[in-house]
């Protein structure tokens, strides 16, 4: 665990799937992380995006400097074959990050895109009649912060064929 932590850094550092990261993002990312780590003890949890946004305007600006947007995959809980894709937002004053809002969860996420507003997430659910293994319904949905709160909006829909 300490290698994928060191390796987020890295990836973090380097600029890789995050939206220009300030210098204490990465030490940040690595302990709500951790949190999550340890909300999921039963589960294997993997980092798979992960960027900084604007507080949004408002009340928002005063409370946060910032927010971390953190997508992370949960799998393998007690030993089961269970599996998906949740994102959290988190304000970050000075150095500590609150969560706001409730986080959102999907079957598969393909990607995602920051800018210094928002996040877009491409992520895939479960449609009617489709198996476990095998979703259809894709989706993009925009992350933003509004009154100091996570706002997850739906931009795009369309349907996959198995």
């Amino acid at each position: 665990m300490r290698t994928f932590l060191a390796a987020l850094a890295l990836v973090v550092a380097a600029g890789g799937a995050q939206a220009d990261p300030k210098p204490s993002d990465a030490l940040m990312m690595q302990r709500v992380l951790k949190r999550i780590e340890q909300d999921n003890r039963e589960c294997n949890v993997g980092m798979s995006y992960a960027g900084r946004i604007a507080a949004g305007g408002g009340p928002s600006s005063a409370r946060f400097d910032g927010a971390l947007v953190l997508i992370y995959s949960v799998d393998g809980c007690n030993g089961g074959n269970n599996w998906g894709y949740t994102a959290q937002v988190y304000g970050v004053k000075d150095d500590t990050a609150v969560e706001i809002g409730k986080p959102q969860s999907w079957l598969i996420v393909k990607g995602a895109d920051f800018n210094d507003k928002r996040a877009v997430i491409y992520a895939v659910s479960q449609g009617p009649g489709d198996a476990h293994c095998c979703p259809t319904e894709g989706k993009s949905v925009e992350v933003t912060v509004s009154n100091g709160q996570a706002v997850f909006r739906q931009i795009k829909a369309w349907h996959n064929s198995n």
